[in-house]
């Protein structure tokens, strides 16, 4: 029998099999690991493709709520120029892009056409809605209690605007104008004391302001009442 030749094909091809490494090899990744990607390789493969499919679907998501948003403030710069058929468009607003700010300057605009026309029950309403909104931003929040209180003492419903200035004065920024607000309520209600001590809280608010860069143009007319109420 002929010895077998070194340089023989045969021979060649199965060396080359007998020591050809595989592809996690060539990384020269530790063995233990190694053996643990391969008896796990399919549950590996199932939890890339689930990572991929959430990728995916939060991109598109992203996409959505992108082209949704610019949607929405069309339609709303639209109905804020519609000066015939303003109402309609911007309760169309509301209804088709609630989840949006646009829909919330949408009812803002609405209070606001409803209290040109003198519609006040509709105007309050449509705030007391919005300022129970959970989502709706720390920095439109005091603005619409604010309002809703105004549009209480408007009314003359003054223990209702009392409720909503006290929630006022509890936010950051606006306590001076709320006790300035409930010291005036307080006036018209004939609580000389209630009053007295508004006024005085506002006082100490706008004493603060002032550290602050603040003054409010009314404080000396507030000075005044006080001192009107105290010596009366």
């Amino acid at each position: 029998m002929a010895e077998q030749n070194a340089f023989d094909r045969k021979t060649i091809e199965m060396n080359t099999m007998t020591e050809s490494e595989g592809l996690l090899e060539q990384f020269n990744l530790p063995p233990a690991f190694i053996k643990f990607l391969r008896n796990n390789s399919k549950i590996i493969w199932i939890i890339i493709a689930c990572v991929a499919v959430v990728v995916v679907a939060a991109s598109l998501y992203d996409t959505y709520r992108a082209h949704t948003l610019d949607k929405a403030a069309s339609s709303l710069d639209a109905a804020l120029q519609n000066t015939e058929n303003a109402e309609q468009m911007l309760k169309g607003v509301v209804e088709e892009f609630s989840s949006t700010p646009s829909a919330t300057w949408a009812k803002i605009a609405l209070v606001k056409l409803y209290q040109e026309q003198k519609q006040y029950d509709k105007a309050v309403a449509l705030l007391v809605e919005i300022e129970a909104d959970s989502s709706l931003d720390s920095l439109v929040k005091p603005l619409v209690t604010y309002k809703l209180a105004a549009l209480y003492e408007e009314q003359g419903a003054m223990e209702k605007a009392l409720g909503a200035y006290t929630v006022l004065s509890g936010m950051q920024g606006f306590e001076a104008d709320a006790y300035k607000a409930m010291g005036r309520v307080q006036e018209s209600l004939g609580n000389k004391d209630q009053a007295v001590s508004m006024y005085q809280q506002y006082i100490e608010q706008q004493k603060v302001s002032q550290l602050n860069g603040q003054d409010d143009p009314a404080r000396e007319v507030i000075e005044s009442r006080l001192k009107m109420l105290q010596t009366n």
